[in-house]
């Protein structure tokens, strides 16, 4: 019987009870991991035991994904150099039953059913921007900071109204419009 729980979304900690290759509906190669979420991670040193559901993460593998496929299979000790080795019907194949790692979950509606979306947590890379980029910034997009800060009573200056624009038009002697 499939668990109905829904979890919040957030990182968890799980301990991994099986794995498989396969295929997605539309014949994508995807490898498949189904975990035990223990805990909800509250901080780096915190975690608050739950009661364990099974959940499952799909990783599919195209041109596009692979790059964060290897770094999550890395995250999680695979070294080899073949996806063969993540078959369990192959003699020798990298068995990551019992490991533990962090996994997130998400939320996304799909056919307007709310679903988890699984996968396995790594911290992403950030780089910092360069005082050349922050110039570049400034120079693109500087003008949006230098507008003065709209209060929550403060209303948007309205554009005039097609009738007003109208009426200054029908005053205005022949050639002396202001527009």
């Amino acid at each position: 019987m499939k668990d109905k729980t829904q979890l919040q979304p957030g990182l968890y900690q799980a301990n991994i009870v099986s794995q498989q290759m396969g295929e997605t509906k539309t014949g994508k190669p995807q490898f498949i991991l189904t975990v035990s979420v223990t805990a909800r991670v509250i901080s780096d040193s915190q975690v608050s035991p739950i009661e364990s559901v099974d959940r499952t993460i799909y990783m599919v593998i195209t041109d596009n994904t692979v790059p964060y496929v290897v770094r999550d299979l890395r995250s999680i000790g695979f070294r080899s150099d073949s996806w063969a080795m993540l078959d369990p019907d192959i003699p020798g194949y990298h068995n990551f039953n019992s490991v533990t790692l962090t996994v997130n979950c998400e939320h996304s509606v799909w056919k307007d059913k709310k679903n988890e979306k699984w996968s396995i947590y790594s911290e992403r890379e950030t780089k910092k921007l360069p005082p050349d980029g922050i110039r570049k910034l400034d120079a693109m997009f500087g003008r949006a900071l230098k507008e003065p800060p709209q209060t929550a009573t403060q209303a948007p200056v309205a554009a005039p109204e097609v009738a007003e624009v109208a009426a200054v038009a029908a005053v205005a002697p022949s050639g002396d419009v202001p527009f």
